[in-house]
């Protein structure tokens, strides 16, 4: 599959979480006002041959925003996003169909980066990122 079927298919399951606004890989604004938002990131693609096989690793990155950083409850309201489980778990919701509705083989989510300042817009936001790695 395509990296904007891939990018949907993790949208379609970001968009699970109740009151979570998410924009796709084909849909990234210039500036952002609905809080709090998902902007899905294509970062890259291996291209993998094994055993005469040919499969794509694409790799993607999640940004959640919460608010403006100098809001003081901005960091209460990061918090449930990065649990493993419960309503407004990012993880959960990604595992809940590894397979992205069919668009890719498998889904590992590597990581999340902590809390920090991130910059979209020329506007400060309080937010987290988290990579994937998406097989397809």
């Amino acid at each position: 599959m395509g990296v904007e079927t891939i990018g949907q298919g993790i949208a379609t399951r970001l968009e699970t979480i109740t009151g979570l606004r998410v924009y796709s890989v084909d849909e990234t604004p210039d500036m952002v006002n609905e809080f709090p938002c998902a902007l899905v990131q294509h970062v890259g693609t291996d291209y993998i041959q094994t055993m005469g096989a040919a499969s794509d690793r694409h790799s993607f990155r999640i940004l959640l925003l919460v608010t403006k950083q100098d809001q003081p409850a901005a960091f209460d309201k990061l918090l449930p996003y990065l649990e493993r489980t419960g309503t407004y778990s990012v993880l959960a919701a990604l595992l809940g169909d590894r397979t992205l509705g069919g668009a890719a083989s498998d889904i590992t989510v590597v990581g999340n980066t902590g809390q920090s300042a991130i910059g979209w817009g020329s506007v400060q936001y309080l937010g987290t990122s988290f990579d994937l790695e998406v097989y397809a």
